[in-house]
Order: C-alpha cells, then structure tokens, then sequence
C-alpha cells in the first residue's frame, strides 16, 4: 500500500541498533514536507506536501490540502492576514500587544483621528465624520488656554448676539441671574480682594505709548432691548483721562495719570442719546449736569460753583466773586446765618434788578421784593424799584401803586388817564340806593379760623352779593363769570366760581349822587 509508515529495509536480519535508528522507520514514498496522520486506529500514513498557500482541511474524515475560501475570516487573532481575508470581512480584532500600525490613517468613524500629524499644543475638535482638527487659534500649553485675537467665547447659548452694530467675542447669555451672571471669588487669609483690570495703551500688544486726556480708559455699557434691536444705551459708566500732562513710569516705578468717573444716562421720554449726569474730575470735583460739588471737605458740601458757596454746619450761603463778609452784594444769593445777625436771605442784585431779601432781627422780619439800594429797609417792594410799590409801617414815596390781590384790587385809583366814554351820569341813585336790600347778619366763613376774627365779632349789617349784582352789577366781583352761573346765583357751592365779594368802595359815587339828590329835594322843599 501506498504512503504507510513501514520499517526500511536492513537485509536479512535486524540487529538492536538498527531497530532503534532513526532512519529505519520510514513511510511510504516519503518526501520533504509530508505530514503524518492516522488514517485508522491502527495504521499511520503519510499526506503529501502541499502547494503554497494551500491551507489543511479535513475531506471525509481525513486531513487534505486545499485552496484557501473567501469566507468572512470571523475574529483576526494571528499576525498576517491569508490574501483571500478582505478588510471588510473582518468583525473583530483581539489584543494587540505590540508592533506599530503602519497602514492608512484611521477614521473617525472607526475611532482613530483620521490625521497623520497633530499641531503642538493646538485643542482638538470634532468635525462629524471628517478628521479631528486641531485648532490654530484655541491652544494650551499646559499651563494657560490661549484664543487667538479675533476669537469669541460664548457661554450659554450657540450664537453670539449683535449690539450696537458690535459683536462682543467674549459673551455670557442665559436665562437665570445664575447663568447669566459672572462671579469672581478670592478666598484666602490676607486683605487682598479679587479683582477686574481695564488697560488702556495706545500702542501694539507688548510695546508701550502713554496715554492723553480724554483716553477712555474703560467703561461699561447699559443696553435695554427696545423693541426691534439691542443698539439702544440706557446708561453708560466709564473712566477718562483728566489730565493734559500725564507723567510716564520710568525705572519700574508706575507714572501718574490723572483719571475722571463719568456717568452718562438717556434722560427718558425720547430717543436722546444718553447725556453725561454726574462726572468726579481728578480733583475730586462732583459735577452733576451742569453744577459742581467739592466733596474734598469733611465739613459740608464746599465750593459749589464757585469758592466760597458753601452749605455746611453754619447753614448756606451762595456768593459771587466780589463777595466780602461785611459788605452789600452786586448780584448773588446768600442763605446764611454767618456774619449777618440772626439770619439773612438775599436773591438777586443790589444794581437795579429784580431781588428778594428776607432779614430776621429779633422778632422782626423785613421781606423786600425788587431793587433797593440797601437792604437794611423794612419793606416789601414788588415791581420797580420804587418807593409806591413799597408795603410798609411807614410813608413811602409821593403816591401808591395800584396792587392786587387776584383780581381784587388792594388800592383804589380814580385818575383820568385810566377811564373812557366819561359823561355826567343820569343815574337816580337816590332811586337805586333804596332798591338796595340791607340785611343783618353773622359770618359764617371756614376761611376764617383765628380766633378773634370777624367770626367772632358778632352781627354785620351789609348787602348780599348776588342781590346786588342785579341792582349794581359793577361793584360786585364774581370770581370768573359766577353772575352767569345758575348756582352761584341761588347760593349754592360751585366749584368752579370762588366766593363773590361786594367791593362797597365802589358804591361811594353812587351814594355820593343820592346825598346830592337827597340835598336838592330839601332844597326844593324849603323853596
């Protein structure tokens, strides 16, 4: 039988040592590369080598050799792959314990970084199914996380928002105070405080150039949404330069630049720009719109305007430049109790136009309205400066000017210049005095409230107003219009009419021509 495993041929005999030598045991037509299997439980045989590439398989039973199948390879646990696996008929890989992938580059999808090569330092990105980038503007360095100029950062949500034409890189949007807010915390045992710095240079990043006056030096912005966009500037706090000669570092040491606080605000009801409100100069100066405080002083509110305006522990005194304790003022306000006895308030000039001035002495008071060489006169002057528009104990001037009360007069004038259409009368007033209703009665007047006043004086005799309207309507004020008013006419409250008054001075020429008439008919009767 062919390919057995058999003893060689020794002759006709065999000896020990050619029993146990090697090469008398041999198999059937033996050659280089056979194997041998057990082809039955008794007898071994002899399988011929096989051509390259052939891999063993099993036919009926026995081993055979045979061409490699195309079949899915299942799991990859050798280290070479048989030409006939295809890389998409692997499903799984084992452990890789060593060597080095040398083949294309891995994609995202199979979880390599689908790049050859990574720049140092750069973060890296996703970008869906496509290569991982490394980002030339966002790196890190192991200590500090780098964005490149012209790179923005946004804090809860996927966009940034436009105001005022601007898109700010660096922004923080949210929908609570907690995501919408920053905080900035420092906890240690020392005094130190966390911090926000704002630099201001007006050369390139790294290279130095002082600043000038007016520089900003940093500011915050208030935006409201008005309705269409965020462009609108409520409010605006920043810090200037207020200082023509600003004096630069040298040797390490810092210079010298002299700042101002500045508010600016839109003042409401309108579409105006935000103004500036409050401004704190270098010198401490508080100018508010267009005034100014020094707040330099611990004593009071000092130098508001000008020196010497002050409002403090000795009360407020408001003067001009030639101002001199002692003397009378040319123009200005003073409120004060300071070398002035008890008191003394002054508005306006002592030159000719228009002033008040209110003097306290003892339980005296001297109120003066208009101009008046000295204000040591106790008077009350309203218009010109003359002495018939004074109010006083004592005779002023040559005549009076006539004065009101609303429209009441407080003085009775009766000169040609001031009247028209003059004839000799031809009314009979004897006639119309005794048309006149003469009433008495008692005051009855909530305006009244002193308590020796006419309420208290007991019975009046006189006329009522809206009788006498129809008899003698010109001395009779009706407040507005009341005679053509249904209720002021019948007694009744209005509120649109005041209380009517009976100016009796009126009546005087009208009873004046009853005594004539009154005179001629005893005249007559005499005759």
């Amino acid at each position: 039988m062919a390919n057995e495993f058999k003893h060689g041929s020794v002759g006709t005999s065999l000896s020990q040592a050619e029993w146990e030598a090697i090469g008398t045991h041999v198999l059937d037509s033996q050659a280089t590369g056979d194997i041998i299997y057990a082809s039955s439980a008794s007898q071994l045989r002899r399988l011929g080598i096989g051509s390259n590439t052939n891999v063993l398989t099993l036919a009926a039973g026995v081993p055979s050799w045979a061409a490699p199948a195309a079949a899915a390879a299942g799991s990859l646990t050798g280290s070479t792959l048989a030409s006939g696996v295809t890389a998409s008929s692997l499903t799984s890989v084992g452990t890789i314990a060593t060597g080095v992938w040398q083949g294309t580059d891995v994609g995202v999808a199979y979880g390599g970084t689908g790049v050859s090569t990574l720049a140092s330092n750069s973060v890296l990105t996703g970008n869906g199914a496509s290569a991982i980038v490394a980002e030339a503007n966002l790196t890190f360095d192991g200590s500090n996380l780098f964005l490149a100029n012209t790179i923005g950062m946004v804090v809860g949500h996927s966009a940034q928002v436009t105001s005022d034409s601007q898109v700010f890189k660096t922004q923080i949007l949210g929908t609570t105070t907690a995501d919408s807010g920053i905080l900035i915390g420092r906890f240690d045992d020392g005094g130190g405080a966390p911090r926000i710095r704002f630099l201001k240079s007006r050369a390139p990043i790294g290279s130095f150039a002082i600043v000038e006056d007016d520089d900003i030096l940093g500011e915050f912005d208030f935006h409201g949404d008005d309705g269409v966009t965020y462009n609108t500037r409520a409010a605006q706090f920043h810090v200037e330069v207020d200082d023509a000669t600003p004096v630069g570092g040298s040797g390490g040491n810092p210079g010298g630049i002299g700042a101002a606080f500045v508010w600016k605000q839109q003042p409401g009801g309108g579409t105006t720009a935000a103004q500036e409100t409050m401004r704190i100069a270098a010198d401490g100066t508080v100018k508010v719109s267009t005034g100014s405080i020094d707040l330099n002083s611990q004593s009071g509110i000092t130098n508001v305007g000008y020196s010497g305006n002050d409002w403090d522990s000795n009360g407020l005194r408001m003067v001009i430049p030639t101002y001199a304790p002692g003397t009378d003022l040319t123009t200005g306000m003073i409120i004060s109790n300071v070398n002035y006895p008890n008191g003394r308030t002054i508005i306006g000039q002592y030159s000719g136009e228009p002033y008040l001035t209110m003097y306290s002495s003892g339980n005296n008071l001297s109120v003066s309205f208009g101009a008046i060489a000295s204000y040591s006169r106790q008077a009350i002057r309203i218009g010109a400066d003359a002495d018939v528009n004074a109010f006083d104990n004592e005779t002023n001037g040559a005549g009076s000017t006539t004065m009101y009360i609303g429209n009441e007069t407080i003085t009775t004038s009766s000169d040609e210049r001031l009247k028209t259409a003059i004839r000799p009368t031809q009314a009979n007033a004897l006639d119309l005095v005794n048309r006149f209703n003469v009433v008495d009665f008692e005051w009855d007047d909530p305006t009244d409230t002193v308590e020796y006043g006419k309420n208290y004086r007991g019975r009046y005799t006189g006329m009522l107003a809206q009788e006498t309207v129809k008899i003698a309507p010109w001395i009779i004020n009706d407040q507005g219009g009341g005679r053509d008013c249904s209720e002021c006419l019948a007694g009744q409250d209005c509120e649109e009419h005041g209380m009517w008054i009976v100016s009796y001075q009126n009546l005087v020429p009208t009873l004046v021509k009853a005594i004539q008439e009154l005179s001629q008919e005893v005249r007559n009767g005499h005759n």
